[in-house]
């Protein structure tokens, strides 16, 4: 194993890191090098969640979709639109 020092680290870089640290419940070594590792492409990152609803698309057949529309269809009212 390789251990490195870094010097001169600045105050917000510091308080970044020992943030992380408190808020994972890791040590501050195991921070850095977690962050390291995020970085350098070294650990796979998460998908961002898909805040949208294409998990549902194309689950209904033409009919149910048919009926879906039937039930909640209404008239326009053209004064709203105005």
């Amino acid at each position: 194993m390789h251990a490195l020092t870094i010097h001169n680290m600045d105050a917000s870089l510091y308080a970044g890191i020992t943030s992380l640290a408190e808020r994972e419940d890791l040590s501050l070594n195991q921070a850095v090098k977690r962050l390291l590792r995020q970085a350098l492409g070294l650990v796979a990152q998460p998908k961002p969640a898909k805040n949208d609803f294409s998990q549902f698309l194309g689950l209904w057949s033409k009919a149910e979709s048919e009926a879906f529309n039937s039930c909640v269809a209404r008239a326009i009212d053209e004064d709203e639109w105005k």
